[in-house]
């Protein structure tokens, strides 16, 4: 049995090409695996055909390899396998130690990653100063991940609410310059405007909350003490909508959120939450534990006849099993609402902390509550801007008095620590209402908060990196 021991990087800049060879291309699939279990893999390396048994990821793990012809190969990879990965293998020797670049191509190009083969797993290893953050146990930056990635539709391209300007500087969220799906944190927007009442507009707010996010890249966060560009963050950009279609946008929603290894998303209105809960609950295996800030608790089954409007997004979550109610609190909810929406939510076993009782209980009391329901499950975060008072985010399309002040729902969160997150959102930003785009910044600050939670000191070692 061979044993493979590695370390892998991402890789800071195009330095170590004064190193390197020309590379050679590869292109590989899978017939088997799983990113938890034994793998089968085909490659074409060059002129090399391979066959590769690999257990599950980690620093260390068993290893059969098998040459193969290099028709059989390429037979087995239009045949046989999913989505097929390339990319360009760079060698290069540093301090004594052989290195490998693999420069990603296609649908993950602008990815770069640096592996170190072992001979022990505590031998010593100089970092190269362009190899950065270290995603050994990262499992985003698996093989057997990435090439889920490739087959992820792109996004449509040019039309105004999905393609955010550019003048002098990246339009992406804190300035980010990765547009790579392998971030650890990959940050989407998603336009959709089709089931909200009352006020529109959150279809703009992706590029609204790019832009107000700008504030926060002056250094590092008070918390966790890191700094956007220590962080493995990229931007998609917006995902794709079907138009005036709320099912089938729901369908491309959750198509592009599937391959996402830990997703940020920019609503948008709080009906996307549904199609992301679906493919997050199928990445994880089961129901999540939800984490809701909100004036409304978005149990109705229908929202003014509108099955999959914005109001509803938790109804059909829990009647389709992605969230366990008895896992859910909602904070913050004050809303006008029918009596049989409340006695159900209740019934279901959701935790409802009103408006009201934030306010009595205070922040660090909220936090700990939220702490004891959810416990150790994965868990999702949904920030509907309207948890906030208007006078904090007057830019919402329902905005209700009496709500959140900006300070409290902060502290809030960072007292969410240790809780196992593995996505969330922030919505219902509606910009046209904004007034000196104190609402998109406060969307921006949730999200450089949420940020630090799965970064910081308290932060679950799976996200770390």
């Amino acid at each position: 049995m061979g044993v493979e021991i590695e370390r892998k990087f991402l890789v800071r800049d195009d330095a170590w090409r004064l190193e390197a060879g020309p590379g050679v291309p590869i292109r590989q699939g899978y017939l088997s695996g799983a990113e938890d279990r034994a793998s089968a893999r085909v490659r074409r390396e060059g002129d090399r055909g391979s066959l590769t048994v690999k257990g599950p990821g980690g620093l260390t793990r068993a290893e059969y390899e098998y040459v193969i012809p290099v028709a059989e190969a390429e037979e087995m990879l239009a045949t046989l396998c999913g989505p097929v990965l390339g990319k360009r293998r760079h060698g290069l020797r540093h301090a004594g130690l052989e290195w490998t670049v693999d420069v990603f191509e296609g649908a993950l190009a602008g990815l770069v990653l640096a592996e170190v083969e072992l001979s022990s797993a505590d031998q010593p290893v100089e970092i190269p100063p362009w190899a950065g953050t270290e995603v050994t146990d990262d499992p985003a930056y698996r093989n057997i991940a990435l090439v889920q990635r490739v087959a992820i539709p792109p996004r449509v391209e040019g039309l105004p609410m999905t393609t955010p300007p550019t003048f002098s500087l990246p339009p992406s969220f804190l300035g980010v310059s990765r547009r790579d799906q392998a971030g650890a944190f990959a940050v989407a927007g998603v336009p959709l405007d089709v089931g909200t009442t009352n006020r529109a507009g959150a279809r703009d707010a992706p590029r609204a909350i790019r832009a107000a996010s700008r504030m926060l890249v002056d250094g590092a966060h008070p918390v966790s003490w890191r700094e956007p560009a220590d962080m493995p963050i990229a931007d998609l950009g917006d995902f794709a909508i079907a138009l005036g279609d709320i099912p089938n946008t729901h369908k491309l929603i959750e198509r592009q959120a599937g391959g996402i290894q830990h997703l940020l998303a920019l609503g948008g209105e709080h009906g996307i939450t549904l199609p992301l809960l679906r493919a997050l609950s199928k990445r994880v295996g089961g129901p999540l534990g939800l984490v809701q800030f909100d004036a409304h608790p978005d149990t109705a089954p229908d929202n003014f006849g509108q099955v999959f409007g914005h109001g509803c997004f938790l109804f059909h979550a829990i009647e389709e099993g992605l969230v366990d109610p008895a896992r859910c609190i909602q904070i913050g909810i004050r809303a006008p609402m029918q009596r049989d929406t409340w006695d159900w939510t209740l019934e279901r076993g959701v935790t409802i902390l009103t408006a009201q009782q934030v306010h009595a209980m205070g922040p660090e009391a909220v936090a700990e509550r939220a702490r004891a329901v959810l416990g150790e499950v994965p868990a999702y975060l949904s920030f509907d801007i309207d948890a906030l008072d208007p006078a904090f985010a007057p830019g919402t399309g329902t905005p209700e008095i009496g709500g959140l002040a900006s300070w409290q729902a902060q502290a809030i969160l960072r007292g969410l620590g240790g809780l196992d997150f593995r996505g969330m959102d922030v919505v219902e930003v509606s910009p046209a209402y904004d007034v000196a785009e104190i609402t998109a910044l406060a969307a921006a600050t949730v999200v450089w908060e949420y940020l630090a939670l799965v970064t910081g000191p308290l932060a679950r070692r799976r996200h770390l990196s």
